[in-house]
């Protein structure tokens, strides 16, 4: 460090946007680039105008490099540091290149050719061209050297870096693109008659990432407590025929009952809140992360991207074909799966019968509770049919005897980039319909 603060601002990160070391960024879900900061950065000793002692002034942007082909896009960022909020940059993500490994680079440039500062990072030599970019970009790129230097730490001749990550792009670019991918297999029962699940089968064209569907802590924060909701949840719509068709009207025959002859009686005793589904409206039921199972790809790593530019050193390519094959590059394991296996345990069906079971426990300590010890005739007299309502729901079977048909299940990505946060982004979300074998009659309870 020099003087009061670091040269460069990477203590001072909390998180980015895309996540550093993301394995399959999709680039259509947002292009809203964010790096967010733990505390607000000097603005005099960061990003200062002009070059003291000189008529010379500094620019600056977020330069994107891909390692492979060495194209590179620099995007302009603007600081914000609003009350209530955290410090951050913003920028637009360009349009990438899919199925690549990017360096993001935070680049103070001179107008002069010498080093403005000396920020303590690596220094690689580079050639300056004009290429053509769009309207939002700045038109310079950045041929990388064969230097041991990887990109992400390489900057020219009047540039400083003051900060670097890597993220890797989706081969698809959004996730309807990735699901509608999936080759869709056998559904089956698992489990017994009591517990059955029906477990969907499928074939993944690209694996996801364990940020995906578990809940994580940024690779490269500053901020060891801060956990992030999963990138995907998979919900349960719950609006089949048979939820519609065949339990909701006998349950709520029972409640509607209760409601019109014996709320507000003697005591007040409300349906109670814990039962698993309220009947009342339309349900979402978000499905636990655990219910997805497949092998998950770890987050890349800085030495897997080191490892990644030595072998390109060497052998003039990057050997993208090992991110869809299980492979050793240059010494390491990439461990990433061609086509893998993966399914979804699904029971919701069987929230029905417990929302029964529950009933008819609320019904029987409402029994308990109204009549004490004395026979409860006075009750049974005074609201018989609620006695017959709730008798006709006891007897009823409310499991799935035939449900041969087609059901659906949701994925939608987070719509919000914040910790500890999930807001169904509605608008990138995809749909996956499948058809459920009939596994006979089953016993009552």
């Amino acid at each position: 460090t020099t003087g009061q603060y670091p040269e460069n601002f990477e203590p001072f990160v909390s998180y980015n946007v895309p996540l550093s070391f993301e394995r399959y960024y999709l680039q259509n879900i947002s292009n809203a680039g964010r790096i967010y900061l733990t505390s607000h950065l000097d603005q005099n000793f960061y990003f200062p105008t002009s070059i003291p002692g000189t008529k010379g002034t500094f620019s600056y942007f977020v330069r994107f490099t891909n390692l492979e082909s060495q194209e590179n896009i620099e995007v302009p960022f603007t600081y914000v540091n609003y009350a209530n909020s955290e410090p951050q940059l913003r920028f637009t993500v360009p349009k990438l290149d899919n199925q690549s490994i990017y360096a993001l680079q935070v680049i103070r440039k001179s107008a002069f050719t010498s080093k403005s500062t000396n920020n303590g990072m690596p220094k690689g030599k580079k050639e300056i061209t004009i290429v053509s970019t769009s309207q939002n970009e700045i038109s310079t790129e950045i041929t990388l050297t064969n230097d041991k230097i990887s990109p992400g730490k390489q900057t020219a001749n009047n540039e400083d870096l003051l900060y670097y990550t890597y993220f890797r792009t989706s081969k698809f670019n959004s996730l309807k693109e990735k699901i509608n991918a999936i080759s869709f297999g056998s559904t089956e029962y698992i489990g017994s008659d009591d517990n059955k699940k029906l477990k969907i089968n499928m074939t993944l064209d690209e694996p996801f990432e364990k940020r995906d569907f578990k809940p994580f802590v940024p690779a490269n924060s500053n901020i060891s407590n801060m956990v992030f909701e999963p990138k995907i949840k998979i919900r349960d719509p719950f609006d089949t025929y048979y939820h519609t068709n065949k339990a909701k009207a006998k349950i709520w025959g029972f409640i509607n009952n209760y409601n019109e002859n014996v709320k507000g009686g003697l005591t007040q005793r409300n349906i109670p809140d814990n039962l698993r589904i309220d009947w009342g409206f339309y349900t979402n039921y978000w499905l636990s992360p655990n219910r997805f199972h497949s092998t998950l790809s770890n987050p890349l790593s800085e030495s897997e991207v080191e490892t990644l530019w030595n072998n390109y050193l060497s052998t003039g390519q990057m050997n993208n074909a090992s991110f869809s094959s299980k492979a050793t590059v240059g010494g390491m394991n990439l461990n990433i799966l061609s086509n893998p296996s993966a399914f979804i345990i699904y029971d919701t069906h069987f929230k029905v019968h417990k929302d029964k079971s529950g009933l008819k426990d609320w019904v029987l300590n409402y029994y308990s509770s109204y009549c004490g010890i004395q026979p409860c005739l006075f009750f049974l007299n005074q609201y018989p049919s609620f006695h017959n309502k709730y008798t006709v729901m006891k007897n009823t079977n409310f499991r799935i005897d035939a449900n041969t048909g087609t059901y659906k299940l949701s994925f939608y990505p987070n719509g919000t980039d914040k910790p500890g946060e999930y807001f169904p982004n509605i608008f990138k979300g995809v749909n996956i319909n499948f058809s459920t074998p009939s596994f006979g009659q089953m016993n009552k309870n």
